[in-house]
């Protein structure tokens, strides 16, 4: 009665394959129902016109996971999302939507009141309300757990340095002397500067030594920037080519170069990293024809 004149379907959602010939089937979309009818009528102490109506609202679905492969399940729809998330990541992640979950459904139940509180907010008592909120999972609760899965997780780049800055460092030195314009000094220093400040936010929130996996990081990024330079340096400016050789590079092969995940794939803090080893005069940007000796 209480959802009578709205606008609903109701599914049931069942695990695994029904039974051969079980009445069930009555309930596959297309199906008729009147098998049904006489058992509806009997359980819910419905007339013929109720549960017929009852009847025309549900639908049964079958392709539900067998329990024992919803873990593995959770697990690879969690991983479409999130590709760049390590294996770790991905189980916290899911232990902490469980527990949410769980967490929302020990609840107290709305009862037979459930039906009317959902579809008429506006004549809902306060304490209802209440008590919907904290069953209810919405995208400004799982907000806080979910980060990883929504985007927000991605390293978001920074302008730490103004480009009327000029610091001779050993990266600008060499990227002038490669021939480099001033608009790319610009961005190699600022990419630079937020690896730098990806390195201590990664710091502060593991206990973990990263020196191999960083070490790691770094002779992948380098294999690229010296096989560029060595294929790069008899341009006119090789900083300028050795730079898109790079950003190529990085954006086709990230998740290999960053095996371990430091820098969440991303090519920009590749392009960060390879600025920092620039810095530390582990490779350069060669020498453009017209540069002073």
């Amino acid at each position: 009665l209480l959802t009578a004149n709205e606008d609903h379907s109701l599914e049931l959602l069942l695990e695994g394959a029904a039974k051969p010939n079980d009445p069930i089937q009555a309930l596959y979309p297309d199906h008729a129902r009147a098998p049904l009818l006489p058992m509806v009528v009997k359980h819910l102490r419905a007339t013929p016109g109720s549960a017929e109506d009852f009847l025309r609202r549900v639908s049964l679905n079958d392709s539900m996971h067998h329990r024992s492969a919803i873990h593995a399940t959770n697990a690879r729809l969690l991983h479409d999302l999130a590709p760049s998330l390590t294996r770790p990541a991905l189980e916290a992640l899911h232990t902490s939507l469980l527990a949410e979950i769980e967490q929302a459904m020990r609840c107290e139940p709305l009862g037979p009141l459930w039906p009317r509180s959902v579809l008429h907010p506006r004549d809902r008592p306060t304490t209802l309300t209440d008590r919907l909120r904290r069953k209810t999972l919405d995208a400004a609760r799982l907000a806080p757990i979910a980060p990883p899965i929504s985007g927000v997780h991605r390293p978001l780049l920074r302008r730490f340095v103004e480009p009327a800055s000029r610091v001779p460092s050993p990266l600008v030195q060499k990227l002038l002397l490669g021939g480099a314009p001033p608009a790319i000094v610009d961005l190699a220093r600022n990419l630079q500067a937020n690896a730098r400040h990806q390195r201590f936010e990664r710091a502060s929130l593991s206990l973990a030594d990263q020196n191999d996996v960083l070490a790691d990081l770094q002779e992948r990024i380098l294999t690229h920037a010296q096989t560029a330079a060595a294929l790069r340096e008899s341009s006119d400016r090789p900083a300028t080519a050795i730079w898109h050789d790079l950003l190529g590079g990085f954006h086709a092969n990230a998740a290999h170069i960053d095996r371990h995940n430091l820098v969440h794939a991303d090519p920009m803090l590749l392009m960060g990293e390879a600025c920092i080893l620039s810095d530390d005069c582990l490779f350069d940007w060669g020498r453009a024809s017209d540069a002073h000796p």
